[in-house]
């Protein structure tokens, strides 16, 4: 459900996406998450929590969530992409048809 996924992968630099891993591979296998990144804790709590939730998303457009630090921007800015990522989903399954 993702836009930047491609046949060869993510196509985007995002960390959460990275770091994202269902429970079953974490039972399976030892994964770093975001505790384990010490360079996340100069970070502001406020920018730790963007960070975190920043799923399906371009490098560019998380650097500029962090940028502004504001969880109410950030709040409408991820409804926005929300809406835009199913409008554009749509159309490509509309597409494919």
């Amino acid at each position: 459900m993702c836009l930047y996924q491609s046949s060869k992968g993510c196509t985007t630099k995002n960390l959460t996406c990275k770091l994202f891993t269902c429970s079953e591979v974490e039972k399976r296998c030892k994964v770093i998450t975001f505790d384990d990144l010490k360079i996340l804790n100069l970070l502001s709590f406020r920018n730790r929590m963007i960070l975190k939730s920043d799923y399906f998303s371009k490098r560019e457009d998380v650097i500029n969530d962090l940028y502004i630090g504001s969880m109410f921007m950030w709040c409408i800015k991820i409804i926005v992409r929300m809406i835009n990522t199913i409008y554009v989903l749509k159309r490509k399954k509309i597409e494919e048809k």
